[in-house]
């Protein structure tokens, strides 16, 4: 468990550092309440039990390591964190204090947050109607759940990709972003990567990792089963597990097709500059002028540019071939799609769906387009 405990250690030093005789000279100490509080802190996170000049690190954080609580949906707390949720906690407690005679500001922030805590609050049942309405009718809804689910047009279903990944920040097949262009820094590029996994790879093509993925099949099972239940649909729990499992399979066959990430350092090598010409004559059943147009809706066009950097060209390849060998369809890679987005919004179903969607996740990579929420005032602290 990591616990962010550094400011103990560092504070604890410059204590006992501070504690050599010395000529200080004189100075005025600060007795406010602020200083009382800060010394407490410090305070209480020390081990007077250990030898400081045998392990500094225990002394120092030993005890705070032994209280600390970490919030449900976390990993690990640290001393910031705990003041940030203070901090949260006073905003919300005088958000709820304020009168006609509040200023435009502070109306506009309650009304902004007494709007997200409505949403937060809201039945599961509407926020899941919700998540189906606005974002998995996208690709004609969830296709294992959807009742005469129809396939789109190939160039329709890779625009949604790529809109899921810009709009939504939501990978699956592939995952792409816009940075400089390390190769002519003079402009930009779309990097084009292999998608990302659920779990670490190793889960996937090890068979020591067996459990972990009966684990993960049998969560996500009991996910999608969960979301239909709340949408009021009719696809029966075991056509629903068939379903998933058939997904899994393709995850796992995309997972043998990926790099590890320890071969992914050398830059140099990751570096392979493409047209859109070049990319349609290499992966020919890979409907690039759409997936672009979807990974750069928001980009002026006056600002795109024909030139993409595919970080792993194998990759790509295998998933051409799949398409191409019709060794998966297109709603097989739209169930895969929609439940990746399914699982990177049912945080905030609520329930148990929540509780689902964090133990399926534990080991997912941090984004940057979404705090998780991780503390008992769930509700007050996302907002």
């Amino acid at each position: 468990m990591m616990v962010g405990s550094g400011i103990f250690l560092l504070a604890t030093f410059v204590v006992i550092a501070s504690a050599t005789p010395r000529n200080w000279g004189s100075y005025a100490v600060n007795n406010s309440q602020g200083y009382q509080d800060a010394a407490k802190l410090l305070l209480s996170g020390l081990d007077f039990t250990v030898d400081p000049c045998v392990d500094f690190y225990q002394f120092s954080c030993n005890t705070f390591l032994k209280n600390a609580t970490i919030p449900p949906g976390a990993t690990r707390i640290g001393t910031y964190d705990q003041s940030q949720q203070l901090v949260n906690s006073q905003i919300a407690t005088a958000i709820g204090k304020l009168d006609s005679s509040a200023s435009i500001t502070e109306k506009i922030t309650a009304r902004g947050f007494n709007s997200c805590m409505q949403a937060f609050n809201a039945p599961p049942n509407d926020l899941s109607s919700k998540i189906n309405t606005l974002l998995l009718s996208q690709i004609g809804g969830l296709p294992m759940i959807t009742v005469g689910w129809k396939e789109m047009d190939w160039g329709s279903f890779w625009q949604t990709v790529g809109k899921y990944e810009s709009q939504y920040g939501v990978g699956s097949i592939f995952s792409s972003y816009v940075s400089v262009d390390y190769g002519h820094t003079n402009q930009h590029a779309l990097y084009i990567n292999q998608g990302a996994l659920e779990m670490p790879r190793d889960y996937y093509v090890k068979m020591e990792y067996l459990s972990q993925m009966d684990d993960y099949l049998s969560s996500l099972t009991s996910l999608v089963q969960l979301f239909n239940a709340n949408i009021g649909g009719t696809a029966s729990n075991n056509d629903i597990k068939q379903m998933v499992t058939d997904t899994v399979k393709l995850e796992i066959n995309l997972a043998l097709a990926m790099v590890p990430d320890e071969l992914l350092r050398n830059y140099e090598q990751q570096y392979n500059l493409y047209t859109l010409s070049t990319l349609q004559s290499a992966y020919p059943n890979i409907g690039w002028t759409k997936y672009i147009q979807g990974a750069l809706a928001d980009v002026d066009p006056n600002y795109q540019q024909d030139h993409y950097v595919v970080v792993q060209p194998a990759y790509f390849a295998a998933v051409d071939s799949m398409i191409g060998g019709q060794r998966v369809t297109q709603k097989q890679l739209a169930n895969f799609v929609g439940i990746r987005m399914l699982l990177s919004f049912s945080e905030f179903i609520g329930g148990d769906a929540r509780k689902l969607s964090r133990k399926i996740r534990q080991f997912e990579k941090p984004k940057k387009t979404r705090r998780t929420i991780n503390f008992y005032d769930e509700a007050s602290q996302a907002c």
